[in-house]
């Protein structure tokens, strides 16, 4: 879909502000600005980009180029560009809307906030999310210190902070600012809106990749009740709500709920949006399904309909095609069968090394699978070789401190953990145990798999003492999830 959340309501409430903002001016650019928005909401952005141009010509004629009366239909306009992905004009118009409300209203009016908050979505969705992150924390200062503690406004930029701090992996503090702003929601009349439901959602998802699964599901099943009341049933936002779900019921191990819920995303995407990259995705969640529970077969023909769904949309050259290739190779991979998983890992890595460049991260991706193949072919410098590029292009992509970068560290240290290179492998999972702690906090189930993996190590060591230790820690963290 290419329309956000946050396009929505930003939509939703520039409509609310419609009658104020042109009053007493002609019905002919109220029409115009309504025109534009419904253009929008329906994808049709090169449409809204022409007519929220005209609604800013006329309200020129107005005014002048430089009244507040001109700040929404900048937004908007920069908000079509956006959907367009032309960013550099969408940040040169609100950075225009944003200099006029700062010099009408003064810096510390909270309708700042309203610019604050475009501009850090705009560089949040160009992943240049410390630029973001300062963005929105300045929106949610503004609001906080002129609004009241409840007002939605507060809670809008609660939501837009924490959307930010995923991005820049800062997990914990995001998932506490979900929560006050889920609190605040419970107070105000946009309870039960679409706005609601995907507060609900985003909250749900992080909940569900921080191991809080009970919640996550609470929250989730929230969220899609209010979808069903407000939205058709094959509405594509419902198949989203399914598909986070099914995720959730994965990991939990409540598998048959988790396909019921994949099968209905798919039904829904099928009617919705036929041969599209929503359907390919979940069509390829259900395929990873199938694997976890060690149905094979159905795994194999559900991977090999995402890959010829985006085949067919993106042609053979194109990165998504070459992840159905990659997961593919896992799936032969895990059943011993090592050509044809080496036959699609190649290709996967020549597409990528091709579309996106050597140092991109889903270069890396297929690094790691080529390097577990070669370790358990026994082909272990190669193995070495591929693990330590994938390291470097992590590292560089996300800096130290990044999930992916431990499941790295991890890898190495099984590899050297195989040829008893045992010092170098505890440095490497004592690594990969404290970026965890870091995002994750200490009780969740990959920390204990990381006490795990140290406690395995210690115990081929002869350290038995300190491995019970360490067992025993990682079985308290299960029990409590």
């Amino acid at each position: 879909m290419r329309s956000s959340f946050i396009t929505i309501l930003l939509i939703f409430l520039c409509l609310s502000l419609t009658v104020n903002i042109f009053a007493q001016d002609s019905s002919v650019i109220e029409d115009l600005y309504k025109k534009g928005i419904e253009f929008l909401q329906q994808g049709k952005c090169d449409s809204a980009t022409i007519i929220f141009q005209k609604v800013i010509d006329e309200v020129e004629k107005i005014y002048n180029e430089k009244s507040i009366h001109l700040t929404t239909p900048l937004d908007m306009l920069a908000r079509s560009y956006q959907c367009l992905g032309k960013y550099d004009q969408a940040d040169s118009i609100s950075n225009r809307s944003f200099t006029i409300r700062k010099k009408e209203l003064g810096q510390d009016h909270p309708d700042v906030a309203i610019s604050l908050n475009f501009l850090g979505e705009l560089y949040r969705i160009q992943h240049q999310c410390d630029k973001a992150e300062s963005f929105h924390r300045r929106a949610l200062k503004l609001r906080e210190d002129k609004l009241q503690p409840d007002d939605f406004k507060i809670a809008e930029s609660l939501h837009n902070l924490a959307l930010t701090l995923v991005c820049t992996i800062k997990y914990l503090e995001a998932d506490s600012l979900y929560d006050r702003a889920l609190q605040i929601l419970e107070n105000t009349s946009v309870k039960g809106t679409f706005e609601a439901a995907q507060f609900l959602y985003n909250s749900a998802d992080l909940k569900r990749i921080l191991g809080k699964l009970e919640k996550a599901d609470s929250l989730a099943k929230q969220s899609l009740s209010i979808k069903k009341k407000l939205l058709h049933k094959y509405h594509l936002s419902i198949a989203k709500s399914c598909n986070l779900l099914a995720a959730i019921y994965a990991a939990m191990g409540k598998y048959p709920e988790a396909e019921s819920f994949y099968l209905r995303a798919i039904e829904i995407l099928k009617i919705s949006a036929p041969d599209s990259l929503e359907l390919a995705t979940t069509i390829d969640n259900l395929a990873a399904l199938y694997f976890t529970i060690a149905e094979y077969l159905k795994a194999e023909q559900h991977f090999k309909e995402a890959l010829e769904i985006r085949n067919k949309i993106f042609g053979s050259c194109h990165p998504y095609v070459a992840t159905s290739l990659n997961h593919l190779g896992l799936l032969y991979h895990y059943q011993g069968k090592y050509d044809q998983a080496d036959s699609l890992y190649k290709p996967a890595l020549m597409i990528r090394e091709k579309t996106l460049g050597e140092n991109h991260p889903d270069v890396a991706n297929s690094l790691v699978c080529i390097g577990d193949l070669c370790r358990d072919l026994g082909k272990y410098s190669e193995a070495e070789s591929n693990y330590k590029r994938a390291l470097a292009i992590r590292i560089n992509a996300y800096g130290e401190i990044h999930l992916t970068v431990a499941t790295t560290y991890d890898n190495l240290a099984l590899l050297y953990h195989q040829l008893r290179r045992y010092a170098e492998a505890d440095s490497l999972y004592r690594k990969a145990l404290n970026i965890r702690i870091k995002i994750l906090g200490n009780n969740h189930p990959d920390v204990a798999t990381s006490l795990n993996n140290i406690a395995s190590l210690c115990h081929y060591q002869g350290k038995d003492t300190e491995a019970d230790s360490l067992y025993n820690c990682a079985l308290k963290i299960l029990k409590k999830n």
